[in-house]
């Protein structure tokens, strides 16, 4: 089962690492630009935390979080923006423009800190903090309840009627699949809910006064629903309301999915949809779609669409609405290349090309069709020599020397992580040729005929540089023209 601690990290295997390789020494990475932070006198109760950031440049993507001080204290810039890359929610504080920044779920009589940095192209500008103290009391102050009444059941929709007993008290509400914020078949802990979704930084679509009725649509059928509140001004205990939508197996699919012609590498199919409304085709292993529970497979893909937005610099309904189609169309695997011989699930579902809010599924329901991909037939040869002469670069870039031999590639890429970080991609089922390319490297290798000689080649390869003595692994990947790859690393020690 996926829960919500790792969907955030669903679309790429390591794209969070600060790790990267390129060989060529002229191509420099552009560093971010130089922005600078307003960041206004926070706002404290016993259990949040809330400011506003305002950055010089609009168009910046930036990072702003808020964490316990004595996690940070003493830390040099770099090993606290190294943290920050670390959460697992980094991805969900990636901001542009002006936005409020707020914690909620805060220990009592507590210093925190606001961290804050420009983000581009995995690297970090000047970090900018703040710190303010948590008031005292907490737990146990709030006196807020909530009648909360689950009436209209359909397959696909439910009313929600919720009645607080005090109109002055903010509160949020959300509605979640079950199986999204649960962990071994239970609920996660209130505090760690709270914690994490009081992150959200389209929180105030969630916060509500008063008495409120909402018909909420487009949900997944025969699947178990939990709406959720608490008061927001204070820590208090969950409120929670569990329903299930109804079964309806002959649901008709909402699409037409054809003509699947998959390759090696790559698939192509059609798309029919029977609304003239904004839809998304997306290709996913059939392994991954299988760890979710029924239900809230478009829950991650609205976190992967998330997560491409913000490598591309954009926003999430900017590039959906990119993306999108309304009409009848040719599809193909645009957010990856595709394993040989393994199964894939096609899915369609519409989308809300206005919606930034990657918790705010817009229609869980969607067609799927499997396929399976070609067997490749290319023979790969390549040869990889131990590292050389291992360097420091300056401005934490460094770079090894290795002599390549390949034959019948047509792309290669090399690059290098840390022995830490390969072992423990290893240990969690990754292996040489389930590794991301763009994990490996940013981008495809240059000098490729050189390596394809008899005699091979030298290529030096660079990449991002740990302060002080460590374990690498290189990693050099060969491709064919029909998706066939080979895989080595090799280690060596800076």
């Amino acid at each position: 089962m996926k829960n919500f601690n790792y969907l955030f990290g669903l679309a790429f295997c390591g794209a969070a690492l600060l790790g990267f390789g390129c060989d060529d020494d002229d191509d420099k990475q552009l560093a971010p630009p130089v922005v600078t932070f307003e960041i206004t006198a926070p706002e404290v109760s016993s259990n949040s935390i809330s400011v506003t950031v305002t950055p010089s440049d609009d168009k910046t993507t930036y990072f702003a979080g808020v964490t316990e001080s004595s996690a940070v204290e003493g830390l040099a810039d770099e090993k606290l923006v190294a943290e920050m890359v670390a959460r697992p929610d980094f991805d969900k504080c990636i901001y542009t423009g002006k936005k409020n920044v707020s914690a909620t779920g805060l220990k009592a009589d507590t210093d925190y800190t606001v961290v804050v940095f420009s983000y581009r192209d995995k690297k970090a500008g000047v970090v900018v903090k703040k710190t303010a103290r948590t008031l005292e009391g907490g737990q146990g102050d709030s006196k807020f309840s909530i009648d909360i009444e689950v009436t209209n059941i359909t397959y696909n929709s439910a009313e929600l009627t919720l009645a607080p007993n005090d109109d002055d008290v903010t509160y949020y509400m959300n509605l979640f699949p079950k199986g999204e914020i649960s962990r071994n078949g239970q609920l996660i802990p209130d505090e760690e809910l709270i914690e994490y979704y009081g992150m959200d930084p389209h929180i105030d679509n969630k916060l509500h006064k008063g008495y409120l009725k909402r018909t909420w649509e487009n949900l997944a059928s025969n699947t178990e629903y939990v709406v959720v509140t608490w008061d927001y001004s204070q820590y208090t205990k969950i409120i929670y309301k569990e329903f299930k939508t109804e079964n309806v197996s002959d649901v008709p699919d909402q699409f037409e999915i054809t003509h699947i012609s998959p390759s090696s590498n790559g698939v192509t199919f059609t798309v029919s949809p029977k609304k003239n409304e904004p839809y998304i085709a997306w290709v996913t292993l059939k392994s991954t779609y299988e760890d979710f529970e029924p239900g809230t497979y478009i829950q991650g893909v609205y976190y992967a669409l998330n997560n491409i937005a913000v490598d591309k610099q954009m926003k999430m309904s900017d590039f959906v609405r990119q993306t999108a189609k309304t009409e009848a169309a040719e599809w193909n695997n645009w957010n990856g290349d595709l394993k040989p011989d393994t199964e894939y699930v096609i899915v369609a579902f519409y989308v809300d090309p206005d919606n930034s809010d990657q918790l705010q599924v817009y229609d869980w329901s969607y067609t799927k069709k499997e396929f399976r991909t070609e067997v490749v037939t290319t023979e790969l040869s390549l040869e990889v020599g131990e590292p050389e002469n291992p360097r420091n670069d300056g401005n934490g870039i460094g770079s090894v020397t290795v002599h390549i031999k390949a034959v019948n590639a047509v792309e290669y890429r090399a690059g290098a992580h840390l022995k830490s970080v390969v072992d423990e991609e290893i240990a969690n089922g990754y292996t040489e040729e389930t590794w991301s390319d763009f994990w490996i490297s940013m981008k495809a290798g240059a000098g490729l005929d050189r390596i394809l000689l008899d005699s091979g080649a030298d290529v030096d390869v660079r990449f991002t540089l740990e302060s002080g003595p460590a374990e690498y692994y290189l990693i050099v990947r060969v491709k064919a023209d029909d998706g066939a790859t080979k895989t080595i690393y090799k280690p060596f020690t800076m």
